[in-house]
């Protein structure tokens, strides 16, 4: 499951930024918002899912955290939300987004034993 130079915290923590970004990615698709050089709305959906995939695995450990995941990807991917919650779980997303990219650059400035 780990990459053996990477520690497992890195790793779950780049998976959820990638879920995140790739989440706002997909919001910024159903809002309107996107430039046209950005993914499909298609490649954005399978990425999305890929990466809470990808992301679930690495928290299957865990009791809670799971549901959590999935419970915000149903959140993320439901069809009948408005555009102005849709808007509101863009900003909860980009905050986390970046409150994620602070601590992943935190960690990796922590000493690795090898």
């Amino acid at each position: 499951m780990s990459n053996s130079t990477t520690p497992e915290y890195i790793e779950v923590t780049q998976a959820f930024l990638r879920f995140y970004v790739v989440a706002t990615q997909y919001l910024d698709h159903r809002l309107g918002t996107v430039t046209a050089e950005s993914l499909s709305q298609d490649d954005v959906a399978a990425h999305l899912k890929q990466s809470r995939d990808a992301l679930l695995r690495l928290v299957s450990v865990n009791r809670i955290v799971p549901g959590k995941v999935e419970k915000q990807y149903e959140e993320i991917t439901r069809s009948d939300t408005a555009p102005s919650a849709l808007t509101e779980l863009r900003m909860v997303l980009y905050n986390k987004t970046s409150v994620l990219s602070d601590l992943l650059a935190v960690l990796r400035l922590v000493p690795q034993n090898s």
